[in-house]
């Protein structure tokens, strides 16, 4: 799941993290941080390159989650060309007995959605969003925004969290470390590699409980989202059926009206002859009479 590939990448970001890290590595002079008064500057800068790194590799994993959801919006959206296919077919048919008029044919493999009913086109336009295209901007009007929501899932892996945490921590055994070193001995690269090793220790110590907290909120932020979508399809399908229950509803009535008015004619029509066989009937009587007088 995708809550799972944030927790193993978080607990795999200090395998490599001397190498990442190097060039995130702000150009301090390490001699500010025994001088009280640049000791602030010194950490602040150091606090900005290390919420440079998290970031750029909190958006990396962004760019996998990325690829994952997108083929998963591929299948959803294949899936309701599909299903709205079918679902055509059936209403297709109903209206077909109702008016006895044939109805064009939805098919599923036509390049155009135009066909689809209302609640597919909208079910297959979350591809569409998810890939940027504009044909998805109907959904994210719906509050359905999957950008919004894999950005947001920075936050949600709570940065300032892990920020505040190492830098906090590190500090004191940095300062510790770079002091060991000596004064006099202080050379740059060597400061520098102190430092990075120094910062891994204790962002290894930290990474197991980011990783821990923050897999059920992004599992429940991701789980809200098709959530989300499975909802709003759902309503989408029940107002299409409802409209095409009284759409079908009106047809039935006015077939109802033309039976009515059919064998209302038929009957006074049936009167009619009645009728004209009556009088028909008067007027031979009238005439065979007269030709008995005339005769």
């Amino acid at each position: 799941s995708i809550a799972d590939s944030f927790r193993d990448y978080v607990l795999k970001l200090g395998d490599s993290f001397e190498a990442d890290f190097f060039h995130y590595q702000p150009d301090l002079n390490f001699l500010d941080f025994f001088s009280p008064g640049k000791r602030e500057s010194f950490e602040k800068e150091l606090a900005n390159a290390f919420e440079k790194y998290i970031n750029d590799r909190l958006a990396a994993w962004t760019v996998t989650v990325e690829q994952k959801m997108d083929a998963a919006f591929l299948q959803l959206s294949r899936r309701a060309a599909h299903y709205g296919a079918s679902y055509t077919k059936v209403t297709d048919k109903i209206t077909e007995k109702l008016t006895g008029q044939k109805v064009k044919t939805f098919s599923s493999s036509s390049s155009s959605e135009d066909d689809a009913p209302a609640w597919a086109q909208w079910a297959m336009g979350l591809f569409s969003l998810a890939r940027g295209n504009l044909a998805g901007v109907a959904m994210a009007g719906a509050g359905f925004d999957w950008k919004n929501i894999l950005l947001n899932l920075i936050t949600v892996a709570g940065i300032g969290g892990i920020i505040a945490a190492v830098t906090g921590i590190t500090l004191g055994p940095i300062g510790l470390a770079l002091l060991g070193l000596g004064v006099g001995v202080m050379q740059a690269d060597q400061a520098r590699k102190q430092l990075i090793q120094a910062t891994k220790k204790e962002l290894v110590k930290y990474l197991p409980q980011v990783a821990q907290e923050q897999w059920q909120p992004i599992r429940d932020a991701i789980k809200e989202c098709f959530d989300n979508y499975e909802t709003e399809v759902k309503e989408r399908i029940d107002d299409d059926i409802k409209s095409r229950q009284a759409e079908l509803d009106n047809l039935l009535k006015q077939k109802e009206e033309r039976e009515i008015n059919r064998e209302e004619e038929l009957s006074r029509l049936s009167k009619l002859e009645t009728d004209v066989s009556g009088e028909y009937e008067k007027i031979e009587s009238v005439y065979q009479a007269f030709l008995k007088a005339v005769g």
